[in-house]
């Protein structure tokens, strides 16, 4: 997967979670592409969710 601008914040502050979680080094990798992948799949959803938000104020 390749950065997109924006995305490296995210990733460190998903990494950043991880480490505070405990959550098993050797695993963090495929949990970060996970959490992308979730990301990518959801956001369509909320930027219509928003859309529609922004026209009722």
């Amino acid at each position: 997967m390749t950065d997109t601008p924006g995305t490296s914040p995210t990733r460190y502050r998903t990494k950043r979670l991880l480490v505070e979680y405990k959550y098993p080094p050797d695993k963090q990798p495929a949990a970060i592409t996970t959490v992308f992948e979730q990301m990518e799949m959801m956001a369509p959803r909320f930027a219509e969710e928003n859309r529609q938000v922004g026209a009722d104020a």
